[in-house]
């Protein structure tokens, strides 16, 4: 698996790097943008330190694009480790990425 979000494993699978997008809304939120979701858009809002991260990567912009993978890949410059795990520790714990 290689995203931010693990709800439903049958859904988003794959070991290669995806680019992601991820949105900004007027409020100020961020979601991740996944067309193949079938649950609620409030499913997908980033919450803790991953709308803080999005606002720095975004440099003032709506919209940041990041490729990720649960494994390093050619010119990954990002390197994110989970700390504590969440969701039954489904997640992986170390997400590899590219801005």
């Amino acid at each position: 698996m290689n995203t931010l979000i693990e709800a439903n494993q049958n859904q988003i699978s794959s070991t290669l790097p995806r680019t992601y997008t991820f949105e900004k809304d007027p409020d100020g939120s961020w979601y991740i943008v996944l067309p193949e979701w079938e649950g609620s858009r409030s499913d997908l809002l980033m919450v803790g330190v991953a709308d803080r991260m999005l606002d720095r990567m975004s440099n003032g912009t709506n919209e940041v694009q990041l490729m990720l993978s649960e494994t390093p890949f050619e010119d990954h410059n990002i390197k994110l480790r989970l700390i504590n795990p969440m969701f039954g520790g489904r997640l992986p714990n170390r997400i590899y990425g590219k801005l």
